[in-house]
């Protein structure tokens, strides 16, 4: 089973090496401890943001396929949380790395970047 199953549609050309899967808050600016009593005052206004953070090692044409599938500013990604299919409209982070591993007769990458929810 792979654990992203597409990006706007499209089959990744690779299984992560690894990926980490994140969930944020994102409070109000009004949240923070009362001055009078020290109790913490949260006020939510959206839980449960996903943040997948992923590595992959790839080869020369699988690493120009994943870097065309990750551009662009609104990215449809079908992943799995657990068992459970999700999807999610998301951006690529604006940090990526991409390191080569071996040598110029034995080339391979490894892309790292995150995948974070609109």
């Amino acid at each position: 089973m792979q654990v992203i199953v597409s990006i706007n549609g499209a089959a990744p050309p690779a299984e992560p090496m690894s990926m980490t899967i994140g969930k944020n808050d994102v409070y109000s600016d009004s949240s923070g401890r009362s001055t009078e009593t020290g109790t913490m005052l949260l006020y939510p206004i959206r839980t449960g943001i996903y943040t997948l953070e992923l590595e992959y090692i790839l080869d020369t044409e699988q690493c120009r396929i994943f870097e065309q599938l990750i551009h662009g500013t609104e990215l449809t990604v079908k992943f799995y949380d657990g068992d459970d299919l999700k999807t999610a409209k998301m951006y690529a982070s604006a940090s990526r790395t991409k390191e080569l591993l071996g040598t110029a007769d034995y080339r391979k990458y490894r892309l790292s970047f995150s995948l974070i929810e609109l």
